[in-house]
């Protein structure tokens, strides 16, 4: 698969179906009724520590004055934070000498892309990629490959599945630059292992492709597990990008603050380019990055601890979904997961059975954007389609991690209050014990798998329904 009209479409008609033909603006925010299960923002509020950084930042005129454009300075606290961050990834010392800052990992690994690669080059990645990926090759004219495993486990690159792949390239395509897409852990929750690293990395090294290792949701692992780039393998030196952001781990999406780690020269066209298109990234944003990073570990836990819940709470939806649809239409495979995440946000389903049923309104169930259209239009929940993420069949993503993200917000007012006072060398405030920040948002997720469970049960009724019709038609 590349990069075609056809890719751009099925973004387009995903987006479609997540705006409820209502425009650019989300169905969700136009029809506050509508329940999300396709947004991938943050568990919480930022950790408290956050806050406090951010208004020493806005009373702190002389390092962080927004008169000052602080051209060609870096701003140290960050600088350090990301190195800390990118050695506990096994990143090496010599790809952390040099660290790139820049406006999220969108600005970076796009910068990459434009940088390093030449329009028509390739780049490789697994199914389940973030779906951004079609259009920031499209923008750099070059080909999206997509290579996935066909051994029955989780969507991920294999060292097979990459030697396939290049076996399959005409001689003119392997004379090109090529590129790795390569996401640890992936989108849709896999932690790949050392026998996985080390295979790939022998692997990637043997084509002599560039890697971008997208690290944006190491620190949600659910286990003692920690992902690892692949910068960490003797015979990739040189060829790796390792780049993280805020957005995921860090519950800070709008801040748009991301940063890399790689070759000093790679790192260093990166940076003069970072700053002459867009800038230094203010350093009232890296502030709050850099205490992000050094959150306590026990925030990170329990946001971790919480999305495993919430995976197990919809891994056993699922499997009482299937028992009930066996039962009374004799159907198992209503909704199954493709695999069990093992970290982020997200879980990836796949409901077989439901392709090619029709609808009450006529419409037929052809791919995961129809399945969407159908529980958002009839049922007022919002699922993720995969059918723009490289799945061309009835897969699609359930983001639990920021279901009922503003509910939680109230449990943190308090201590962030008594964080702000203590900023500016007030008295601290007291307050009580806070509940738990994610009750709430469970609660509003097994709801909205109910709302799927009775959506599917009611679709397969009225498909019964129009059989039985249809055979008295013709009887």
């Amino acid at each position: 698969m590349t990069v075609t009209d056809t890719m751009i479409e099925r973004i387009r008609r995903v987006r479609e179906v997540l705006s409820g033909r209502s425009g650019r603006l989300a169905y969700y925010q136009r029809h506050p009724g509508v329940v999300s299960l396709a947004t991938g923002s943050g568990t919480r509020r930022p950790h408290v520590s956050v806050i406090e950084a951010a208004v020493r930042s806005l009373l702190g005129s002389e390092n962080y004055s927004f008169d000052n454009y602080h051209f060609l300075q870096p701003y140290a606290p960050m600088i350090e934070a990301a190195r800390r961050d990118l050695a506990a990834m096994g990143v090496p010392d010599s790809h952390r000498d040099s660290v790139l800052v820049d406006f999220g990992s969108s600005g970076i690994i796009t910068s990459a892309f434009s940088l390093l690669l030449q329009p028509g080059d390739v780049v490789l990645t697994a199914p389940g990629f973030y779906h951004g990926l079609i259009e920031w090759c499209d923008l750099a004219g070059l080909r999206l490959a997509v290579a996935g495993s066909d051994d029955g486990g989780p969507p991920r690159l294999t060292a097979q599945s990459i030697r396939r792949w290049f076996a399959g390239l005409d001689a003119e395509t392997r004379k090109r630059n090529s590129a790795v897409f390569f996401s640890n852990p992936t989108f849709t929750g896999h932690v790949y292992s050392q026998a996985e690293l080390e295979d790939l990395a022998g692997t990637i090294a043997e084509i002599d492709a560039l890697v971008i290792c997208d690290m944006v949701f190491a620190g949600t692992e659910f286990g003692d597990e920690r992902a690892v780039s692949l910068a960490s393998f003797d015979e990739l030196a040189g060829k790796v990008l390792t780049v993280k952001s805020v957005s995921k781990t860090h519950n800070l999406a709008n801040l748009r603050v991301g940063w890399a780690g790689g070759p000093s020269e790679l790192i260093r066209r990166l940076d003069d380019h970072r700053e002459s298109t867009k800038g230094t990234v203010p350093f009232l944003c890296q502030s709050m990055a850099a205490a992000a990073i050094d959150a306590p570990e026990d925030y990170f836990r329990a946001n971790a601890h919480e999305c495993q819940d919430r995976a197990d709470l919809i891994v056993n939806w699922a499997k009482r979904l299937n028992r009930a649809a066996n039962g009374r239409f004799g159907i198992g495979n209503c909704i199954t997961p493709v695999a069990i995440p093992q970290s982020g946000h997200s879980i990836l389903l796949d409901a077989p059975d439901l392709r090619g049923l029709l609808t009450p309104d006529g419409a037929r169930l052809n791919s995961s954007a129809d399945l969407g259209e159908y529980l958002l239009q009839h049922h007022r929940v919002c699922i993720s389609p995969a059918y723009s993420m490289g799945f061309d069949g009835m897969e699609f993503r359930i983001a639990f991690g920021s279901v009922g993200l503003d509910l939680s917000y109230p449990a943190s007012r308090a201590e962030e209050l008594s964080a702000v006072r203590r900023s500016v060398g007030a008295t601290e405030l007291t307050f009580e014990t806070l509940e738990n920040p994610f009750r709430e948002g469970s609660e509003l997720l097994r709801s909205a798998c109910d709302a799927i469970g009775r959506a599917t049960m009611a679709l397969l009724e009225h498909n019964r329904a129009q059989s039985s019709a249809h055979q008295l038609k013709h009887a």
